[in-house]
């Protein structure tokens, strides 16, 4: 089944089946590429403080608003020694200035050194059944109709999958993730804005201009991001659309109305192509990978047609599937929300 209302459920792939109602997976951590000072640094001072030494060594270089310090010992772990790396003038630094890591400077023939290691995070969510019934009666099966399309249960059967399955494209953008501690309670599966929220980045909300957007595109960039496209609901599209509106030209003979935009090209090398899902949350726009959401059936529970027992005039039948969804890198993923 493809509907054109479930774009992302059409896209993704099958991952492979899950083995049980919690469904274990590891998701890729990015190597720590920077860090941020926690308190102003005044010239001379020797060392900074940040909000972690993760990934410094003794002889990194690191720059912080156009001055490179080189890291000499690593106090604990929110304190490195510094020395100016050229020798140079030193400046005053803010708290809050990003500290960028530019590599080593070693000496020649330098013994090995053990570095940092960023293990992968395991991350976990639960199948969550959906199911539909179909119930036709010994008459409705017997009658003659003035237009005859088929048999009258399978036409019902398919008309109730293709709900199930617009049903489902709607639960991996809205659901949140439902954990109950037994059997007797439903499970519900947690969705790409759940994961999303829990993991990633999710600014405040703000107006949407080309200078939010980049800011926000960078940040995404600077934790290890490495996107394609972004998502969203076609009514918020029209924040894209209307960029620029007034400078669109028109020939005197286009009868054509109604303007979209399909890419957006940052100021930070970003070429994002431009997706829309009338199951996405209005308001929100997503940045993430397609590649990295895979939908995952319970081992044996794909959606399925049983007859059931008959227990009277009718033949009944029981439509049910058991899926869970991997939303794989999260926390390098992000929502933009305008204002």
């Amino acid at each position: 089944i493809k509907k054109k209302e479930t774009p992302l459920l059409n896209a993704i792939p099958l991952g492979d089946a899950a083995k049980n109602t919690k469904h274990y997976y590891w998701d890729d951590v990015r190597q720590i590429r920077q860090t941020v000072l926690t308190a102003g640094y005044t010239s001379g001072g020797g060392s900074l403080q940040v909000a972690s030494t993760a990934g410094m060594v003794v002889n990194m270089l690191l720059a912080t608003n156009g001055k490179v310090y080189k890291a000499t010992s690593i106090t604990d772990n929110t304190h490195v020694a510094v020395s100016v790396a050229d020798g140079g003038a030193d400046a005053n630094q803010a708290n809050g200035s990003v500290v960028l890591f530019l590599g080593t400077a070693s000496k020649e023939g330098k013994d090995y050194e053990d570095r940092d290691y960023t293990t992968e995070v395991e991350r976990y969510n639960v199948t969550q059944i959906l199911d539909d019934y179909v119930r036709i009666t010994g008459t409705e099966q017997s009658i003659t109709r003035e237009v005859q399309d088929g048999d009258i249960i399978l036409k019902q059967i398919e008309k109730k999958l293709e709900r199930l399955y617009l049903m489902l494209g709607r639960s991996i953008w809205n659901n949140p993730r439902v954990v109950p501690s037994d059997n007797n309670t439903p499970r519900i599966l947690g969705s790409v804005d759940w994961f999303i929220r829990q993991n990633g980045y999710v600014p405040a909300s703000a107006t949407f201009n080309v200078g939010n957007f980049d800011a926000f595109l960078l940040q995404l960039d600077k934790s290890g991001a490495n996107l394609g496209e972004l998502w969203m609901n076609p009514a918020t599209l029209t924040y894209f659309s209307d960029l620029q509106s007034s400078q669109v030209q028109m020939q005197r003979s286009d009868t054509d109305r109604g303007t979209y935009a399909v890419r957006y090209n940052s100021r930070y090398g970003h070429h994002l192509d431009l997706k829309t899902d009338m199951q996405t949350p209005v308001g929100g726009i997503y940045a993430f990978r397609t590649a990295d959401v895979k939908l995952c059936p319970l081992m044996g529970r794909q959606f399925q047609v049983k007859e059931l027992a008959k227990t009277g005039d009718a033949d009944k039948r029981l439509l049910v599937g058991e899926y869970t969804l991997e939303v794989r890198n999260s926390a390098i993923s992000g929502i933009f929300t305008p204002s």
